[in-house]
């Protein structure tokens, strides 16, 4: 909610930042350190605080675990939902209430009766307001994030379009000129840790316990928080992004899809589950999940072997991804090659086609940096359930707090290898693996199929590219691999809500 306000361009003052996670205290204080943070839950944030404050706007995400589709789904009755329903009993009895608010939840909060109170509490403190459920990928960026939002204006207020009762799956044509996210320059990516002297204040964000896309860098079973004081401004940089031809398309890109593409299953991945807490991934560190000691059991000379060895490394050559269609029909793509091996993009309607593609948010880094994210051994072994992009396509699935130490619905893993029959024998494989329900007894010779691969985790600084944070965010450098990916994977996409705010505060024939 931070770096999206201060994308935005809109004149703000930060009230407060309210966060009890230490990890996410460390860097909001890194990246802002100017700005008052209160390690303390949002349950004891009293009325009178609240209105010594006298925000005018309220960004918040509240906490995604009673929601999520693979959760307990708890709702109101679930103790992490008690500090967003304490904000809103607070909102009820304030004088002087907030002229705008944003709320950002996972998916599935849309069908919640926490949902419920919020509309009843907005309508009898006199606010109108609009839902949306929304991704990334509507926005030209290559990461599918499904999230509801709602934006809301306090009357005599009103939005410059015209509101619904639906949630809408496409934003309003007034936010057109700024809808499509512009890439920063590579050389724009500092080396070491942002000048914090160049950072202008900005608001926290509201997010507890773990919230899924908690507006600031998320954290882990929490309470955040954040009030501001907003009035729009910089008007011009509405105009700096290029129109885009559309914004949506009917159809769900939070639905499960199967990742094999095969026959009989092979796992599936919960695309829109918790950030960090709904997937139900598989902890390949744990003792339960070590392979078993054994010889492999599907060798060269068993009755059914799997298809490796298919071609040598002297006899492969380099096809990558074409923007076309071939010419050679012999010439055999990387898309087409693993089509069984991830969640397709020419499936999914919400991809932009003139979205940008994956390797622009990649880091540019020599090989001993990379090394150390590449998959282990025990990694590959969960391969059957993974979603495999390579950084040409224009989709990866998203990200969650397990990322890097889970590989199971935790985020897409990404093969940097441009050779498209290194991935057919990959695909290959991975479809026998399926029929024959053997999904990580595998012994020396089909381990290499899939190192060829080259399989890495996206690092940190490539997740939150996706997740279009600005240049200057950094991490301090006390925090190690996990804590950043864990942050990020309970973060949102930045651009997202800068739309959104820019749309929520819109005045008539402003464009």
């Amino acid at each position: 909610m931070h770096w999206a306000l201060k994308e935005s361009g809109v004149e703000y003052d930060v009230v407060q930042a309210m966060d009890v996670n230490t990890s996410a205290n460390a860097i909001y204080q890194h990246n802002f350190p100017d700005v008052n943070v209160c390690a303390s839950s949002i349950t004891k944030l009293t009325l009178n605080q609240l209105a010594k404050w006298a925000p005018n706007t309220i960004l918040m995400s509240p906490p995604c675990q009673p929601f999520t589709r693979v959760g307990k789904k708890q709702d109101c009755q679930d103790p992490r939902t008690e500090s967003f329903l304490h904000l809103l009993g607070l909102l009820q009895q304030l004088e002087d209430k907030p002229e705008y608010i944003l709320v950002e939840n996972v998916k599935g909060f849309e069908v919640s009766e926490t949902r419920k109170l919020l509309l009843d509490t907005l309508k009898e403190c006199d606010y109108t307001f609009q839902e949306f459920l929304l991704t990334p990928l509507q926005f030209g960026v290559p990461n599918c994030r499904m999230r509801y939002y709602l934006i809301a204006k306090l009357r005599p207020l009103e939005f410059t379009f015209k509101t619904s009762e639906k949630i809408l799956e496409m934003v309003p044509e007034e936010v057109m000129p700024w809808l499509r996210f512009t890439l920063p320059e590579k050389s724009d990516f500092p080396a070491t840790a942002a000048d914090s002297s160049n950072i202008t204040e900005c608001c926290n964000c509201s997010a507890s316990a773990d919230a899924p896309t908690s507006s600031c860098p998320a954290s882990s079973n929490q309470n955040q928080s954040c009030a501001c004081s907003c009035g729009l401004n910089d008007r011009s940089r509405q105009n700096e992004s290029k129109d885009r031809d559309r914004t949506s398309a009917d159809c769900d890109s939070g639905s499960t899809q199967n990742t094999c593409g095969c026959p009989g299953g092979g796992g599936e991945s919960k695309q829109d589950s918790c950030e960090h807490c709904g997937s139900e991934g598989v902890n390949i560190s744990s003792g339960s999940c070590q392979p078993k000691t054994t010889t492999c059991a599907f060798n060269s000379e068993a009755e059914n072997p799997p298809p490796h060895g298919i071609v040598s490394k002297s006899e492969t050559e380099n096809h990558t991804l074409h923007k076309g269609k071939s010419d050679d029909r012999n010439c055999l793509t990387i898309a087409e090659a693993g089509r069984n091996m991830r969640h397709c993009e020419e499936e999914d309607m919400l991809v932009c086609e003139d979205g940008t593609r994956l390797e622009e948010y990649l880091e540019v880094k020599d090989e001993e940096y990379l090394q150390r994210f590449l998959l282990s051994d025990k990694d590959l072994r969960m391969f059957v359930v993974m979603d495999v992009v390579h950084p040409s396509f224009k989709k990866s699935s998203c990200f969650t707090k397990r990322y890097g130490h889970y590989v199971e619905g935790a985020g897409s893993l990404v093969m940097m290898t441009d050779d498209a029959k290194i991935v057919k024998e990959a695909s290959e494989f991975k479809s026998w693996a399926v029929e024959h329900k053997n999904r990580q007894q595998w012994g020396e010779a089909e381990l290499s199929v899939l190192r060829r691969l080259k399989l890495r985790y996206f690092t940190p600084r490539e997740v939150a590219n996706l997740l279009c944070f600005p240049p200057q965010f950094v991490f301090p450098e006390e925090l190690n691999t996990i804590q950043c990916h864990r942050v990020l994977g309970n973060s949102l996409n930045v651009h997202v809500v800068s739309v959104l705010i820019r749309l929520t505060l819109l005045e008539p024939g402003v464009i």
